[in-house]
């Protein structure tokens, strides 16, 4: 029998985007739960790292070479760290604040446990 999705008759056999993410999820082990989670949070972080980045560079009114030349690297290192192709450590992100006019700070705040 098909299936109806948001008016549009689907073939026999089809399963939605959803369904089949529950499907996989519900497969998964608490270990692979687990992984997953992580590598999701990391990947999180990596996109917000690369925003950073590229703000700070933006906000000074900078091209990439320019900030290379200031910290004293090639560009396709910035490009590299814009685009995600590289993890930034802190010691870099430091180097690219005070190049930028910024000062780096680390906060840790504890979490929203109701959330």
């Amino acid at each position: 029998m098909n299936s109806t999705i948001d008016g549009n008759v689907m073939p026999d056999g089809y399963v939605s985007w959803d369904d089949l993410k529950n499907q996989v999820a519900a497969a998964r082990t608490p270990e692979q739960r687990r992984e997953y989670e992580d590598s999701a949070l990391e990947a999180e972080m990596q996109i917000a790292l690369r925003e950073l980045i590229y703000d700070m560079r933006m906000g000074a009114g900078l091209t990439q070479t320019e900030l290379a030349d200031r910290m004293g690297v090639r560009q396709p290192f910035i490009s590299d760290l814009e685009r995600g192709g590289r993890t930034p450590t802190v010691l870099t992100i430091n180097r690219i604040a005070h190049a930028t006019g910024n000062q780096l700070r680390l906060v840790v705040e504890p979490l929203d446990m109701a959330a």
